[in-house]
């Protein structure tokens, strides 16, 4: 039983670019980190000649013999099995003419043909993992090999779902089916889901407003998970991070989020070219979008006339709704809903980062840490970051966006723990999945430079933490945009994750900050209320020239300001 290559594994049940799994499996194959193995042969190692730790390489672990790794993989799937079905007694009471509940009598009730066809492909996967494992131990595996053992554990995963349903399906009452959460009901639903994000409006040329709409369309496949998931818990939490306590809340809320990650790994097609409509409040007829691309996105800017806003608005805020129209044959209308937020040019827009800023996710812990804050704990926010960010809203009319290097499959938990926790509403912007390693390190960048390019009148403070590379990136985008850039504000994480000065060289210490405490945050005075005329005379004062000074001694009406 080798730990870190059932990682291989599983990012190929995720169905990952082949590219990325190979570069990613081989990098794995080679550092070795096979827990199991190395638990399973400690005693025989103990009556061996102690080594300097340094000298001891992970992968030497692996002389297991091909039967040896049969036995573990076939073991390992009888595991997966359980935990696939675990926790379900109130699902299967509810569909079985018995109200059994326990799955082993259950699948004695199927036919004999199935559960075999069942044990056989159970069997086939085992192998298949087997013939990986040993191809992964060996860097001179060729590539196209390599790839052909990844396909054969694909296709094999595939078969046992396929047989897994037609053995529950003889199992339980003819016309019922086994949800695949408690929380589900059985309700009639579209094939098709659609989620929106939250969208920074900004003044168009002709005084409306243009709408960045972002949208993605998933296939649902809900009752298609439940093997799956139960592998990457298995391996990815389980086996790879040693995360065992986990409590069946959590098992839970890592279904419910797991599932999201999902609907781009996993679970594709019907996403392609689907033709959605979007309908503003105020609005009284629905405006067709572009067709979905093959990822299920589509991503357009629409223009929204002042009036409607200022009709359907409210608190520069204006909802809108996007739908999917039933097929032939469906009755369910797929409808989501979102907010526009009305961005003046003017004013003080604050871009913050998310984990360890705003949000605990102790990415400085280890990655075993990062693991269970995403998916098995409720997200929590940072103390006193909510105040603070609120603050900022009442006392300098500040608007808000975050940008996250976050998967945007969570982008609906994350919008709900903002809002729930009272952060000011605001759009996120998180970083897709996909892309080249350096499509994803400029992520940050470029998406902050983007709002500075829509934005060019405001004044913008940046936020990030001290946890991973947030202090370059602010410290070069107030370089490259010096008059925009207000002021940077770095939290520290922890004693261990300080900010070295020199990343802040060449600029005013006034212009930049790191704090433990939100509470010894502090903001120029100069950019309180930027959104009015008096506002950006007394900002521009404060860097400018004396004649600028003299202007914002003066309201538009001529009077002196006391």
């Amino acid at each position: 039983g080798i730990r870190r290559k059932w990682l291989m594994a599983a990012l190929l049940v995720l169905s990952l670019r082949v590219q990325t799994l190979l570069n990613f499996a081989f990098s794995v194959s080679r550092q070795g980190l096979v827990r199991r193995a190395a638990s399973e042969t400690a005693s025989i190692a103990a009556e061996k000649v102690e080594k300097p730790q340094e000298e001891e390489r992970p992968w030497d672990q692996l002389a297991k013999t091909s039967s040896e790794l049969f036995e573990d993989t076939s073991e390992f799937f009888e595991d997966t099995m359980s935990a696939a079905f675990e926790r379900r007694e109130e699902e299967l009471a509810a569909v079985t003419e018995e109200n059994t509940t326990d799955i082993a009598e259950l699948l004695q009730s199927a036919g004999s043909d199935s559960v075999a066809g069942l044990q056989e492909a159970l069997s086939a996967q085992a192998q298949s993992l087997s013939s990986l494992t040993t191809q992964a131990a060996s860097l001179a595996t060729p590539p196209a090999e390599f790839l052909e053992g990844l396909s054969a554990v694909f296709r094999s995963v595939k078969e046992v779902e396929e047989r897994v349903a037609t053995v529950v399906g003889e199992a339980v009452q003819p016309g019922q089916q086994l949800p695949d959460s408690p929380s589900e009901a059985a309700l009639p639903e579209s094939a098709l889901g659609l989620s929106v994000h939250d969208a920074a409006a900004r003044r168009g040329a002709d005084g409306g407003w243009v709408v960045p709409i972002q949208a993605w369309v998933f296939r649902r496949n809900n009752r298609q998970h439940r093997i799956r998931m139960a592998l990457c818990r298995k391996i990815l939490i389980e086996m790879m991070y040693g995360i065992t306590d986990v409590t069946d809340e959590q098992v839970q809320r890592y279904e419910d989020r797991g599932r999201l990650i999902f609907r781009t790994l996993a679970f594709r097609g019907g996403e392609r070219n689907v033709q959605l409509s979007i309908k503003f409040d105020g609005e009284d007829e629905w405006r067709d979008l572009p067709q979905t691309e093959g990822n299920g996105r589509v991503e357009v800017d629409v223009s929204v006339p002042d009036k409607v806003a200022a009709e359907g608005g409210s608190d520069g805020t204006l909802g809108f709704q996007l739908r999917i129209e039933p097929k032939k044959g469906e009755d369910v209308t797929v409808v989501a809903r979102a907010s526009a937020l009305l961005f003046e040019p003017d004013g003080l827009m604050v871009i913050s980062d998310i984990d360890d800023t705003v949000k605990v996710t102790e990415v400085f812990l280890g990655q075993d840490m990062v693991v269970r804050n995403t998916f098995l704990e409720e997200f929590r926010a940072v103390s006193g970051m909510v105040p603070l960010y609120q603050s900022w809203a009442q006392e300098f009319g500040a608007n808000f966006a975050f940008v996250s290097h976050s998967p945007p499959e969570l982008q609906e938990p994350l919008r709900k723990f903002l809002v729930d926790s009272g952060f000011p509403q605001a759009p996120v912007f998180l970083r897709p999945l996909g892309g080249s390693k350096e499509e994803r390190l400029s992520f940050k960048q470029r998406t902050i430079t983007e709002l500075l390019r829509q934005y060019p009148r405001r004044k913008v403070v940046l936020v990030g933490d001290s946890g991973e590379r947030d202090p370059v990136i602010c410290a070069d985008l107030l370089r490259r945009h010096p008059a925009q850039v207000a002021k940077v504000l770095i939290r520290q994480v922890s004693p261990n994750s300080s900010v070295k000065a020199e990343v802040f060289n060449g600029i005013l210490p006034s212009r930049w900050q790191v704090f433990a405490d939100p509470s010894e945050v502090t903001l120029p005075d100069e950019l309180r209320d930027l959104g009015s005329v008096p506002g950006i005379l007394r900002y521009a004062a404060s860097i400018g020239s004396a004649a600028l000074r003299g202007a914002a001694s003066v309201t538009p009406g001529g009077k002196t300001e006391v």
